[in-house]
């Protein structure tokens, strides 16, 4: 009887918490704290902004119920028509219609926020310089007969490219040296480039040969040389031959294109009859910015007459470039030293060749010989062996944040370099503090990281450092990696880059999202981040 008591006194008890709880979200839902409700996405676009106009929606988002605002400045260079006006990104008339904002927001009691610079991404501005952008490794190499001296001009312009997107053509490209080697060159390096080949296809199409000329791609529409789509029932599997009147040596094969263009097999032949699978390529995801950056696929040694690409139907193949070296490399090497944001379905994997790799021992540090000029002049000793002149470097990735009108643009923030980050938050986010404090505003609570989408960074004045903090061991040893060559081994040179990435994304965030996250900590803000991912072990941008 007590138990049935006691049970009954527990149902009452929950019935009535139960009713008193449904009463609260009930109110709650009518009439939502401030902090639950939703905020609208304010675009200042191309600077055309009415102070009197931005009040006047201010109230009516407050009216509406709405919780607050999150400014976003973006343009797309639209040109004033009609007498419009145009203000100035940060100049003095742009900051008193930011105030204005500010104080009109706070008057009403709408929480105000804003992301952290000008465009989606916002990480840059006309403030940075290219010396504070994001940076590349790249290489420069020489071949030289032992005994005889090479020289290799200053660093400059044309002796670096990115693969990927790029969006920078107003700023002078910085370089800087990071360190130089000199060693005999492995005998798989020493082939030298291939000859053109023929080209032809199943079903046959014109112009092939423009499928050997490299060219660099923006954002955009551009037509593939080689369309294949599956249509209905039809049958054919489409296929590319590329064939030389000599044999060859190659090792490798260089892709470029959308859809399933890497998801091919690659057949050799001595005749032109008898083909034999040389590898099965793999398909992976990339962020739309390196869309059209391409890469190599490494092969087994193969010495032939006959290449052909394979795809089995259906598919839907859009080829831009194809091209082949007799030089040993990584699948992906560009985006395993995180230039680029490819990430591979499958691992293809591809046995050791003793003549492919470097011996440690043999790598001289020749850094000393770059003069003041920046000219490096080396002579090896006098052997009878060619020798290979190394020279790794760093340049700027010529990405700005964007969409933007220009003066709202410039170069993107180094994110691995966590004063440059600082400096970035100076120009931008803490003049907005100081305008908000200028009219006794108390409405700022939030900055926002928007979408990435500036490809990646994987070099500042600090890596060195940071690689041997993280990782334990000295960077300076596997450099040579980044130019191409097998430092040791195929598998030690892999293992190396992956413990470089993996720096990468740490330093990345501590040095960015750490710092911005510090600051806003300091400040009482909230810190919003659009959801980032991740390549192949390097921090990349969104999967937008």
């Amino acid at each position: 009887m007590n138990t049935m008591r006691t049970i009954c006194v527990y149902f009452l008890c929950a019935v009535t918490a139960m009713a008193a709880t449904g009463d609260g979200l009930d109110c709650g839902f009518r009439a939502p704290p401030m902090e639950a409700r939703s905020r609208q996405w304010w675009h200042w676009q191309d600077g055309f902004l009415n102070a009197d106009e931005m009040e006047k929606e201010l109230a009516f988002m407050r009216e509406a119920g709405l919780g607050g605002c999150q400014q976003f400045v973006a343009g797309w260079t639209r040109i004033p028509t009609n007498g419009e006006h145009l203000v100035r990104f940060m100049s003095d008339e742009w900051l008193a219609v930011s105030r204005r904002a500010l104080k009109a927001a706070s008057d009403i009691g709408l929480e105000y926020g804003f992301q952290n610079g000008a465009g989606w991404t916002g990480v840059g501005g006309p403030w940075m310089t290219t010396e504070k952008s994001m940076k590349h490794v790249f290489a420069v190499e020489r071949r030289v007969q032992g005994g005889k001296t090479v020289e290799l001009p200053p660093l400059g312009e044309g002796q670096y490219a990115p693969g990927g997107f790029v969006n920078d053509s107003r700023h002078k490209p910085w370089y800087g040296d990071i360190r130089a080697f000199a060693f005999p060159t492995p005998k798989a390096y020493l082939g030298g480039n291939l000859p053109r080949p023929e080209v032809s296809s199943v079903p046959a199409a014109s112009g092939l040969d423009r499928l050997l000329v490299r060219k660099t791609y923006g954002y955009g529409k551009h037509e593939p040389v080689f369309e294949f789509l599956t249509r209905g029932d039809a049958k054919i599997d489409p296929s590319l031959r590329f064939s030389w009147k000599e044999k060859v040596t190659l090792r490798a094969v260089w892709l470029k294109g959308l859809n399933d263009t890497e998801d091919a097999e690659v057949w050799a032949s001595d005749d032109g009859k008898d083909f034999a699978l040389v590898a099965k390529l793999s398909c992976g995801y990339v962020m739309p910015e390196d869309m059209y950056a391409g890469r190599f696929h490494a092969l087994p040694k193969t010495a032939c007459r006959q290449i052909e690409l394979r795809w089995k139907s259906p598919c839907t193949v859009r080829l831009h470039e194809v091209g082949f070296s007799s030089r040993p490399t990584l699948t992906g090497f560009d985006d395993q030293c995180g230039r680029c944001t490819w990430n591979p379905f499958r691992r293809e994997t591809v046995a050791e060749e003793r003549d492919a790799n470097l011996d440690p021992k043999d790598i001289l540090d020749i850094s000393d010989r770059i003069a003041a000029d920046g000219t490096l002049s080396f002579a090896p000793p006098v052997d009878g062996r060619v020798w290979t002149v190394l020279r790794i470097a760093a340049s700027s990735t010529r990405r700005t944040n964007q969409p933007t009108n220009r003066d709202m643009s410039g170069p993107a923030c180094d994110i691995l370099d966590a004063d440059a980050v600082r400096f970035h938050l100076s120009q931008y986010i803490e003049k907005m503090l100081e305008a908000e404090k200028a009219v006794d505003a108390h409405t700022i609570g939030n900055i926002l990281l928007d979408s990435w989408e500036q490809g990646t960074a994987n070099w500042s004045k600090g890596m060195p450092d940071e690689f041997r903090r993280r990782r334990g061991y000295d960077i300076a040893k596997y450099l040579p990696v980044f130019g191409g060559y097998f430092v040791g081994s195929r598998e030690a040179s892999e293992r190396f880059l992956w413990d470089f990435r993996k720096t990468v994304t740490e330093v990345v965030k501590d040095n960015f999202f750490g710092v911005i996250a510090d600051y806003c900590r300091a400040r009482k803000l909230k810190h919003y981040v659009e959801g980032f991912a991740c390549g192949s072990g390097s921090f990349m941008g969104d999967p937008m």
